[in-house]
């Protein structure tokens, strides 16, 4: 940072991690704070205020102090090599390449129905990021020229044995937008092929999706139950043994979850794309008691697209393993990146297409913006922008922004638009008080 070197831990407690369970030994930790996936590291995200630094003055006393206080933002892109290789598929092209020269199939993998983004999401670091961050809207005459070059005479593309998402291909993958619990849109990309979830003539994709999640439902009540009688032992145990502090010990035990239930919150955080919450927990299992095909729906994908298809009115097919298929007003294109440039980061926001006209009046203009014509992402204030309308278009609804002197423009996609510092790694006249050093053994 511009006042040095300093070293990161999480403070949950207040007590600035009296226990010391909370440093990051790496910097690729700082990516699991990213609570929103976009790529910056600010007070945007859910436990940045829990976030602190700890370094020394130039006499080696410890100086503990905010993340926030040194840093307003961390673009954590900085911490991944410019240069994206997918490791995995060319270490596997190399072992194949010996094996035929050497004419020893041992260790030969035919990959040509293995799904190519299997190994693209293992070795692609931008994937972790959400989807909003990374994805395009697929223009109509792309759309068009890719099912011209790849559907067959009846109209349907076969995404089935690499036959468009290979590693030659110009195309990561695609995603569409639907509605989830909360009613907002957002993007669901398309999952690798590996099996049919089609397992038999009579499967149910609403069945499975709804015995998947009761299931889900009852083992995070089996180790929630598990983990409050360990808690229960273990607080009879420090007041039987007299432990020193230990009404403060059992006031964070708790308040504790096991690794098991925060490994649970997060998948069922990117089943529905909801915080986990007891509350949001019992939202979503009345939602399949009521209707289990649309709470179905509303959960990520499970099973994978296989198959696609234009249609005359623009709308597209889409055909998943399952058996069932769904039809889409617009589709999306990984980038492969996060989308802005070094000053700035935008991510679609979808959120905007369900709002009326009094709703999208009512927005910030001064992070929120367009796609402009010279390939800039610009906020609706820099612009100039007035005021904002929608309309509906067979291929979705677009917005109509007023400028000035009569003037309007049309936008198909409107975008969060953050704005980077980029402090970190700069020098700056800071003076001593304020500065940080790193620990020295004065011995060496």
């Amino acid at each position: 940072t511009k006042y040095g070197d300093v070293e990161v831990f999480l403070d949950l407690y207040g007590d600035n991690d009296k226990l010391g369970i909370g440093k990051l030994t790496s910097n690729a930790l700082l990516f699991n704070f990213d609570s929103n996936g976009d790529g910056i590291l600010n007070s945007s995200d859910k436990l940045f205020s829990k976030l602190k630094v700890r370094g020394y003055d130039k006499d080696g006393n410890e100086k503990i102090a905010n993340l926030s206080d040194v840093v307003s933002d961390i673009d954590l892109t900085k911490f991944i090599n410019s240069d994206v290789v997918n490791w995995n598929q060319k270490r596997r092209d190399i072992i194949n390449s010996e094996s035929l020269a050497n004419n020893d199939m041992r260790n030969f993998v035919d990959t040509t129905n293995i799904d190519h983004r299997i190994s693209y999401y293992s070795s692609n670091p931008y994937t972790v990021f959400a989807p909003e961050s990374r994805y395009k809207k697929a223009e109509t005459d792309s759309i068009k020229n890719f099912f011209d070059a790849y559907a067959d005479k009846d109209g349907w593309v076969d995404l089935r044995n690499n036959n468009v998402f290979n590693k030659n291909s110009l195309f990561n993958n695609f995603a569409y937008a639907k509605a989830g619990f909360d009613g907002n849109l957002k993007l669901n990309e398309f999952n690798p092929i590996i099996s049919s979830k089609k397992t038999s003539d009579d499967f149910s994709y609403e069945n499975y999706q709804r015995d998947s999640f009761m299931k889900f439902y009852r083992d995070y009540e089996k180790e929630s139950t598990a983990h409050a009688k360990d808690v229960e032992w273990l607080s009879k145990n420090l007041k039987e043994y007299n432990v020193e502090n230990a009404d403060e010990y059992i006031s964070r035990l708790n308040s504790s979850k096991s690794s098991y239930m925060i490994a649970m919150e997060n998948e069922f955080q990117k089943a529905t794309r909801l915080e986990f919450s007891p509350e949001n927990l019992e939202k979503v299992k009345r939602a399949f008691e009521a209707n289990p095909n649309k709470a179905a729906l509303m959960m990520n994908d499970s099973d994978s697209v296989i198959a696609m298809k234009l249609n005359d009115n623009g709308s597209i097919t889409l055909k998943f393993d399952s058996g069932r298929e769904i039809e889409v007003t617009e589709l999306y294109s990984d980038t492969g990146k996060l989308l802005g440039d070094k000053t700035r980061r935008a991510s679609l926001n979808l959120e905007t297409k369900a709002m009326s006209d009094i709703e999208l009046g009512s927005i910030s203009f001064n992070n929120i913006g367009i796609l402009d014509t010279d390939g800039k992402y610009k906020t609706l204030q820099e612009i100039g922008a007035s005021a904002i309308k929608s309309f509906s278009t067979k291929h979705g609804k677009q917005f109509l922004i007023y400028l000035g002197d009569n003037k309007t423009l049309t936008a198909k996609d409107l975008y969060n638009i953050s704005f980077l510092n980029n402090e970190l790694g700069k020098g700056a006249n800071v003076g001593e008080k304020d500065r940080f050093y790193k620990k020295i053994d004065v011995r060496v």
